[in-house]
């Protein structure tokens, strides 16, 4: 059997998840951490509560990185308040059994007031557009989207609109948006789904490009992921924005570029309750992780 070939980054990336697996930090510095609430912006204690969660740390690890959830189990151990699995296509087979696993156990942990039980973020691709209609009800992108979402959402404590490389528009994401927050309000689970729309910097650098975040609340949002590729703007600035706009009305959360313990603090005090990681985590994984411990 011929395996596929890997490109560097994919190989760095699987090393640094094998790495992170087999090395967590020990429990005691976990628990050590784990000793404040965050109940507003700006601040850098371990628990943060938002979107009806509790998050065990502000730092979060982004999708694309661990896209079955190999660390879900051990992740707080890690210092991580979440790990984003996928982003899945419409095409994706999910949830995978590790996940699937995990979450059992998590639930279990929840139930039982155990402190560090890592949250399971779920990121979710939106379908290329076939049609002007396509998001509307009855198009194909949006059939194939709820199909996923009804098919995963089980394990996820909340769910990323990730627009990818779809081509989109904000306007149509936030019908997407709008079409899964209705299908969220009629589940039967015990924890209320929180969904989150990512925006990307593109979207929001246009003139008049924060409304989208207005639009997105409206239609459903309880976070807004705010991705700093790209975005000429200092990442700090961008959120100062974004908050300054939405208030309290959302969860502001900020991924790309996140390097350094003063890079998270200053996201953090800028607005934003939590940061996720990803690049960093490859190039070098215990330095990242101790972003944890500011």
């Amino acid at each position: 059997m011929t395996l596929p070939a890997l490109s560097p980054r994919a190989l760095r990336t699987r090393w640094s998840l094998l790495r992170l697996a087999r090395h967590g930090v020990e429990p005691a510095e976990w628990v050590a951490r784990a000793d404040g609430v965050v109940h507003g912006r700006g601040m850098t204690a371990s628990v943060v509560e938002v979107m009806g969660l509790r998050f065990g740390s502000p730092l979060l690890l982004a999708a694309g990185f661990d896209r079955h959830g190999v660390l879900l189990e051990n992740a707080s151990r890690l210092g991580l308040g979440a790990v984003e699995t996928g982003s899945l296509r419409t095409s994706s087979a999910c949830p995978s059994p590790r996940v699937r696993v995990a979450a059992a156990r998590r639930h279990v942990a929840a139930g039982g007031g155990r402190m560090g039980v890592c949250l399971h973020g779920l990121s979710l691709l939106v379908p290329r557009l076939e049609g002007k209609g396509d998001t509307r009800r009855g198009g194909h992108a949006l059939e194939r989207l709820q199909a996923l979402f009804a098919a995963c959402h089980a394990t996820a404590d909340y769910v990323v609109l990730n627009p990818g490389r779809s081509g989109a528009t904000p306007a149509q994401c936030v019908e997407l948006l709008a079409a899964l927050a209705k299908v969220r309000d009629r589940l039967a689970r015990p924890i209320r789904l929180a969904l989150v729309a990512k925006l990307p910097a593109p979207w929001l650098a246009a003139a008049g490009g924060v409304r989208w975040a207005h639009h997105m609340i409206d239609a459903g949002a309880d976070g807004l992921l705010l991705s700093a590729e790209g975005d000429s703007m200092p990442a700090a600035l961008r959120i100062a924005r974004v908050a300054a706009e939405v208030g309290e009305r959302t969860a502001l959360i900020s991924v790309g570029g996140v390097g350094s313990v003063r890079e998270a603090a200053a996201r953090l005090a800028a607005g934003a309750d939590l940061v996720q990681v990803h690049r960093a985590l490859i190039a070098a994984p215990r330095r990242a992780l101790s972003l944890s411990l500011g």
